[in-house]
Order: structure tokens, then sequence, then C-alpha cells
């Protein structure tokens, strides 16, 4: 299927179900798209959760393309809401609806847009009619795209593009614009010149996370082996955990700066970019260190171990600064990819979350290999 193939008169709808990383890593598609579209005089319109909304919008306020919040939690539950959206819904019915990643929210905004053209990227998995699943997508899309179980994001977008008929498109990490009142904030915590490291030690599945005390250890070497500050920086779910570290630091307590929970996004992203190098758990900070040229290394997971993590890019330049991806490789990894079940083949994992543990390829992540991943980015450091 081309882009070709569809009315002249149609725009392209994005329907984005994923979170905020899942977005960052979608976002390198949209600049591409969008000027194809508007040299055939179509639009281009990107359907999303508020939250990912809200990022987006400060991440990339330059980006042209029409951004729709749409809660469906609010819309099932409020007339008031249902009301309000009904516009929109009515515009996505005149659109090419298109979904980049497989979830149950596209899924629902999909068979509310009554669009005559619906679209999915998605893997082709064992199909089981039984499945409520099975038929909610059968009833949501009436064109797919199929991508190879596991395949990396940037890869399956670049088959995408093709299929919308933008032909050449190369992969690459678009930068995130300076917010200059953002990076003022920043100065203003981290005191005018202070150098510091950013540590990202949650993530919003507490599964996925690595052991804050291992992150402790970490951040223990940092302030005997650098002069470096060290700023935390996450989400609500991190509460405490300044605490603990102050606890443990002791008298060297007075270089940590608390910034969980206390940013916005644009205070988040310039945050990170003024970070000598960010350290944590697969999430959306290590995808704001990319594009924005913070170098990075991040705790990851092996259950969707290629889809997101390690970076597949078509182009690579001087000063990108791709995340470095520490793993405790199982026979087992790639589990959701292969089977839609995580922990799957391996009922050890199975056990270890089920009693409140992280997955064991996150367990078994040492910390002698988290340190001797950034012992190279402190020389790089010294040595500018």
């Amino acid at each position: 299927m081309s882009m070709n193939s569809h009315p002249h008169d149609k725009d392209i709808a994005i329907v984005f179900g994923g979170r905020i990383g899942d977005a960052i890593v979608f976002l390198d598609i949209v600049d591409a798209l969008q000027e194809a579209l508007n040299r055939n005089g179509k639009e281009l319109l990107i359907l999303c959760k508020p939250v990912v909304f809200s990022f987006v919008k400060a991440a990339r306020p330059d980006i042209q393309a029409s951004l729709l919040s749409f809660d469906l939690s609010d819309y099932s539950k409020s007339a008031s809401y249902r009301s309000e959206k009904a516009d929109a819904l009515r515009r996505l019915s005149r659109c090419t609806i298109v979904s980049p990643h497989q979830s149950k929210y596209a899924e629902a905004v999909s068979l509310l847009s009554r669009a005559s053209v619906r679209l999915e990227l998605r893997e082709e998995t064992k199909i089981n009619r039984l499945d409520y699943g099975y038929w909610l997508n059968k009833l949501a899309y009436n064109q797919r795209i199929f991508v190879e179980p596991g395949e990396m994001a940037y890869v399956r977008y670049k088959k995408l593009m093709s299929a919308l008929g933008v032909e050449g498109y190369r992969s690459t990490l678009t930068p995130f614009p300076v917010n200059a009142e953002s990076a003022a904030w920043v100065r203003q915590q981290l005191t005018e010149g202070r150098r510091y490291c950013a540590i990202a030690p949650t993530t919003n599945e507490p599964e996925k996370s690595w052991e804050f005390g291992k992150f402790l250890s970490v951040i223990e070497w940092l302030t005997e082996r650098t002069d470096l500050a060290v700023c935390l920086v996450g989400g609500a779910e991190g509460e405490g955990l300044y605490e603990s570290a102050c606890g443990r630091l002791g008298s060297r307590s007075s270089r940590l700066v608390d910034c969980m929970d206390k940013t916005d996004f644009g205070q988040w992203i310039e945050l990170v970019r003024g970070a000598e190098f960010c350290f944590g758990n697969d999430s959306a900070t290590m995808h704001i260190a990319a594009h924005v040229g913070t170098p990075s290394v991040c705790v990851t997971p092996g259950f969707a171990y290629g889809y997101v993590q390690p970076y597949v890019l078509d182009e690579v330049g001087e000063t990108d600064e791709v995340p470095v991806c520490l793993y405790a490789f199982k026979e087992c990894f790639g589990c959701y990819s292969r089977d839609y079940r995580r922990c799957s083949g391996n009922p050890a994992c199975r056990a270890a979350v089920k009693a409140g543990k992280p997955y064991l390829c996150i367990q078994d992540i040492p910390v002698e290999q988290a340190i001797g991943a950034l012992e190279p980015l402190l020389r790089r450091i010294e040595g500018e």
C-alpha cells in the first residue's frame, strides 16, 4: 500500500497510544512525514494521551502538525468531554487513521473515528480467535503493515514511511530545541557553572527498575571518583529515594540535588541537556538524553530486546550520543516480542516478579558492570 492509493483529499491522522518514552522515538518520523504531506496539500494530525500531548508540546514546539489530546477514560465517563471532543472525532473521520504503536488506546480511538481507512503497523503473531483482543483489533483496522517481532522501532517506522509514500527516509536523532526559560531554571537549581550528572533511578513499572541499593552504590562511587554534583531525576514514584541516599552518603550528601517530581517537562529536558552524562533505568530520561546530545548509560531489560534498545539508526552524527545499554543476557531474551508474555520461558523470572522483585534480566546486572560502562565517560569528560 502507498499513500498514493488513498484519496487525494485525505489527511493523515497518527493515533499514538504509547507512553512518553515511546513517543520520543516515534517523533523522529514526524518532520519527514509532515513535509511529504504538505507537498501533497495534506495535513498531519497527531492524537495522543494527555500526558504525551503535554510532553510533545514541551519537547518539540517547532512541530507544525496538529496535536490533539484525547483521554479515553474521560470520554467514557463524561458527557461534556464527549461533546468537547465530537469535532475532533469528526475531523478524524475524514482522515486516513494510522497507528504506529500497538495499543488498546489506538484501537478504541480508531473505532470511534469511523474513518474509512484505518491502518495499523503491527507484528504478525499467532491468531487466537477466542481472544476478544483479536476481534477488537480486527474491527479497529482494515489495513495492516506487518513487521518482524522484536524489530527495532526506527526500522519499523521506516517501513511505515515507505508504505505512506515517503521514500528515501533515513532515521536520525532529531534534536529537541532549547527552552531558554527552562534552561535558566536549571542553572538556578544547580548554581551557575556547577557540573553535575543526572541519575534516573525510577520507571513507571517497578519490575523494570534496578534495585535502588545498586544505584546508591554507583552514586557512592561517583562522589568518591569525581567532584560532580549528582542530580536525581524522575517522577513521583521516586518519593523517599533522596532521603535514603542522603542517609547513605553522610557528609557527601551535600553533593546530591533532589529534582524527583519537581520539574515540568521543559525543565526535565533541560536538566538532562545540562548534565555531563545520565545514568538510569530504561526510561524516557534515556531517550531525552539521546535527543539533547547527553551521553547516557541505560540499565535495560530483555523482555522486548531489540524493539527500542539498542538503537538502530540509518545516520549517527559526530555529536550524537546513542545510549549505552547494560544487559544481563538470558536465553529467554525477547520473551514479550516472541510470545506476547513477559517472563515467557523462564518460570524463575515469573516467580520473582510475582514476589515483587524485578525481572531477572534486571536483577542480575551487577554494580561493577555499571561502573565499567561509566568509567570511559568520566575519562572522556576529564580529557575535554
